[in-house]
């Protein structure tokens, strides 16, 4: 105790720990602390990054809807392109003898659809894709692979079925020179045709490996449009230079 006049102040020194046992209980009660609140940091980021996995998941399984109903498609129409190709190589092989292609109305074409999985791309560029194990990484790369790939064919074959629309039209000569170009274009548009199919079964198969709910999503009822190439040829135009697809250029665009 200080006195100074009137006034006395008092100065407490810190206690001083007694003993070795007591010091480590101190210790002891600091790092327990420290640790609830580091283990109570990893459980908030565990559950973040379990809701980010999730809601990845989720997204994915709309993907794949869209996917599925585009394989179920071209397992629907693929027949039919077998038998539309089938038709055009006769009236080829009848230009043959006769030298002129005959009146040829509207052939159709493979419908055009998205195969890219924009939701697995997202999820690589957040760096959520490498929070799932390791087969699923695989697996859901996979199918975007497949999906990235069957997209180009898909534009390939497109490009097929435009040289073909060369055919329609009232009726014209054809030299040997074209004549072997239609074949030619043929024959990719018949490989194209079964390599679309043959992908699409496998990105189908692979989305079912995944058991994410696709089924129960309503991308399984987008595509029900009657396919042009399924339909009889229609009339000849009056005109040549026809394309893909059964619209006009300044007609209502199908629903």
């Amino acid at each position: 105790m200080i006195t100074w006049g009137v006034a006395t102040l008092d100065i407490h020194k810190p206690k001083p720990i007694h003993g070795l046992r007591a010091f480590i209980a101190e210790v002891g009660i600091i790092v327990l602390g420290v640790l609830i609140a580091l283990g109570a940091e990893q459980l908030v980021l565990r559950y973040h990054i379990h809701e980010q996995m999730a809601a990845g998941e989720d997204a994915l399984t709309d993907d794949y809807a869209s996917l599925v109903a585009n394989a179920r498609e071209r397992e629907r129409e693929s027949p039919c392109l077998g038998r539309r190709l089938d038709e055009l190589a006769a009236i080829i092989e009848r230009a043959d003898q006769t030298g002129r292609l005959p009146p040829l109305g509207d052939i159709g074409s493979p419908h055009s659809r998205t195969w890219t999985s924009l939701n697995w791309r997202s999820l690589v560029a957040s760096g959520v894709a490498t929070r799932f194990d390791h087969d699923k990484i695989s697996l859901y790369s996979s199918i975007a692979t497949s999906g990235d790939v069957i997209d180009r064919a898909g534009d390939e074959e497109l490009d097929d079925w435009a040289v073909l629309y060369s055919m329609v039209g009232p009726g014209r000569s054809i030299d040997a020179g074209t004549r072997q170009q239609l074949y030619a274009t043929l024959s990719r548009a018949r490989y194209h045709a079964k390599f679309m199919r043959l992908v699409a079964s496998q990105i189908s198969g692979a989305i079912t490996e995944t058991n994410l709910p696709f089924e129960k999503r309503t991308g399984l009822d987008l595509f029900s449009l009657p396919n042009g190439v399924c339909l009889p040829i229609g009339q000849a135009p009056p005109h040549y230079g026809q394309a893909p697809f059964r619209m006009s250029l300044d007609g209502p665009l199908p629903k």
